[in-house]
């Protein structure tokens, strides 16, 4: 298979996977013409009408978000531009991405361009057991990152970012599902340091 097929391949599952797990027509559309694009490298004809259904079961989108502390311990926050709440940086994962691939390209995405490595693993989490019910990406990992180069910046999915302490963050307006993950991350930063880090 030579490496243009692979990538229409690619590309025509991203696009049957999106049209068959999204209602909103502006999506709807951009993954008709993902479809296209993908049977036009394969030489294939597009067949107009519905999105194909599969009739098997239809495994969740898996997501991915990094835990990034500076050297004084506190946490790095972004604030969404979609809804102009706060959450770690993160997002859902590509067809063939593995989960620690996703963290550190979402990153990098949300921030300017910032590179981080992923040190470990904090958890895994069922967003729909941790307030949000219904959400779109039920599984995330979360990975604690450290900066490799760069520095963070705000881009078009970023309204802003901060550093937070856990004091820090009570008055903030948390995304949904976040407020366990956040716990969790500084929580695994006190468990690996082997002392309190943040005045009780």
């Amino acid at each position: 298979m030579s490496d243009l097929t692979a990538i229409a391949a690619r590309l025509r599952r991203t696009a049957l996977d999106g049209l068959a797990g999204s209602t909103d027509p502006f999506n709807l559309e951009r993954y008709r013409r993902v479809l296209a694009l993908a049977a036009a490298l394969e030489g294939r004809r597009v067949v107009p009408g519905p999105p194909p259904r599969d009739l098997g079961i239809r495994t969740p989108a898996l997501g991915a978000e990094a835990a990034i502390f500076d050297d004084t311990d506190r946490l790095l926050l972004v604030k969404r531009a979609g809804d102009g709440t706060w959450a770690l940086p993160g997002g859902v994962g590509e067809v063939g991405e593995n989960l620690v691939d996703t963290a550190i390209r979402e990153v990098r995405e949300e921030l300017g361009g910032l590179v981080v490595a992923a040190t470990h693993l904090i958890g895994v989490f069922d967003n729909r057991l941790i307030g949000a019910p219904h959400a779109s990406v039920p599984i995330v990992a979360n990975y604690a990152c450290r900066i490799v180069s760069g520095t963070p910046a705000v881009s078009s999915e970023v309204l802003e970012f901060g550093w937070f302490t856990p004091d820090g963050v009570e008055p903030l307006t948390i995304f949904h599902a976040h407020p366990a993950k956040i716990a969790a991350a500084f929580a695994d930063r006190v468990r690996r340091a082997g002392r309190s880090l943040y005045p009780a």
